[in-house]
């Protein structure tokens, strides 16, 4: 839930950025979030686990919660989703105001809901299932979440892995569910099929 609260603040305003951006580098920031979005976990892992140790991370909860806060895949969802907000619009509401907090706000936001509802269903479920991050980064075997411990049950106890795979999946059962509701209400609603 940190990493969360982080990630989709964050991904909405580097989106904006990618999205609306008129500086020199912009192509080459939006190339450098998509090749990092390409890089598996396995190609950055040594990087990763360095800084952790260098910064003094290591083997704290917060080093896997800055790691999913800052992931890739959110800026480059929203910066498609704010891109598809017509250019008329962002240039009406700049006569009312030149604030781009009050843009984002009045114009932007209402469009894409119901894309911040299905980043949420999505980092939710990527945050959820982590299971190479927190093996590299924290030692201590307690402070592991349930999703490692689901890794390392053997063959011979399946049964303990079905029962804890059923209760586990109940949280990103919930959040799709919740999500999946507000995504068909908003999607229908600003279709003009709702009444």
């Amino acid at each position: 839930l940190p990493a969360l609260a982080i990630h989709v603040p964050v991904s909405i305003t580097s989106g904006l950025l990618l999205a609306r951006g008129k500086f020199k580098g912009i192509r080459l920031l939006n190339g450098i979030y998509l090749l990092a979005l390409l890089l598996p976990f396995q190609v950055i892992m040594m990087p990763v686990y360095k800084m952790s140790h260098a910064v003094g991370l290591f083997d704290t909860q917060f080093a896997v919660v800055i790691l999913a806060a800052f992931s890739p895949l959110g800026p480059l969802i929203m910066a498609t989703l704010i891109k598809g907000v017509s250019e008329e619009q962002w240039e009406a509401v700049s006569i009312e105001t030149s604030s781009v907090w009050k843009k984002l706000r009045h114009i932007i936001l209402p469009q894409i809901a119901a894309g911040i509802i299905l980043l949420v269903i999505i980092t939710f479920a990527d945050i959820w299932n982590m299971v190479e991050q927190p093996l590299i980064l924290l030692s201590d075997a307690e402070k592991h979440p349930l999703s490692v411990f689901l890794s390392k049950i053997n063959a011979g106890e399946i049964g303990l892995a079905f029962a804890v795979a059923t209760i586990y999946m109940v949280p990103s059962l919930l959040i799709f569910l919740y999500g999946e509701e507000y995504l068909v209400d908003g999607i229908t609603y600003q279709g003009g099929i709702k009444g």
